[in-house]
């Protein structure tokens, strides 16, 4: 069962004889299982750490933004002058909303004000960039009847986000980590020529891909434990270069031998 095969990959020698011999075919099989694995286990943890920032950011959003209303181009609100609000953990993401201005908005102004956006009558003002400003003219939104954004929408905002974010994520994640891992495949898979022509194990091209493919499946292991830890896992890419290398020259070396030991 595929099921055991990254418990095999980690803690047994003997079951690489297995992978030599297998289809290549199954191996890409074990890294979508591995994928799918990982993209799971890592929108479980952005859902348990960013999670909760993303509802807290809405929550304030509820709390400190007037109601704003969109219809026939313009926004308004009952606001009487300029209104600036920040996020209380984090006071540079801050917008300011003057429904009462019609006067374009500088890059300038917001720097200024050290806000992230400006929302006026007419237009949302994104900075991008110091120095660049993304305009989204409201007079070019066709809308059937006003729109109100008030606690009702951030609410209805935040349950929308949370049913089409997470299984985005997991299927970002998961094409992310295929493309990833194949192209890792095919990097240590030269290192596996390479052993595989140091040790005159002669074994095929087929049997060193799929040794290469599973002799990473450790450091996805631990790659997948340090999304729950506070920082990520320190000299990543010489430590996965080492270990994999390990398991790929102790496969080959348990490989090595008459064809009847490894069937």
């Amino acid at each position: 069962m595929m099921i055991l095969d990254p418990v095999n990959a980690v803690t047994s020698i003997q079951f690489y004889k297995k992978v030599a011999q297998q289809f290549w075919g199954r191996t890409i099989g074990y890294l979508c299982y591995l994928a799918f694995a990982f993209a799971l286990i890592a929108t479980v943890a952005f859902k348990l750490f960013v999670g909760p920032e993303i509802d807290k950011t809405f929550f304030w959003l509820e709390k400190s933004m007037p109601v704003l209303t969109l219809s026939n181009g313009k926004m308004t609100s009952n606001l009487t002058a300029p209104l600036t609000i920040r996020h209380p953990d984090d006071p540079e993401v801050a917008l300011t909303v003057d429904t009462a201005r019609v006067d374009p908005v500088t890059p300038q102004m917001l720097e200024s004000q050290k806000v992230m956006a400006y929302i006026t009558s007419n237009a949302l003002y994104v900075m991008r960039r110091p120095g660049e400003l993304r305009v989204f003219d409201f007079s070019s939104q066709k809308l059937g009847k006003p729109l109100v954004i008030n606690t009702g929408f951030y609410e209805s905002a935040r349950h929308f986000l949370d049913k089409i974010l997470y299984p985005f994520l997991l299927v970002l994640i998961f094409g992310l980590f295929m493309v990833w891992k194949t192209l890792a495949s095919l990097f240590y898979s030269l290192i596996a020529m390479m052993v595989n022509s140091l040790l005159d194990a002669r074994l095929p091209y087929n049997s060193l891909f799929n040794v290469a493919a599973y002799a990473q499946t450790l450091m996805v292991i631990i790659r997948a434990i340090f999304l729950f830890m506070p920082g990520p896992l320190p000299g990543a890419a010489p430590i996965s270069l080492a270990v994999t290398s390990v398991y790929i020259a102790l496969a080959i070396k348990k490989i090595q031998g008459p064809q009847e030991e490894i069937a």
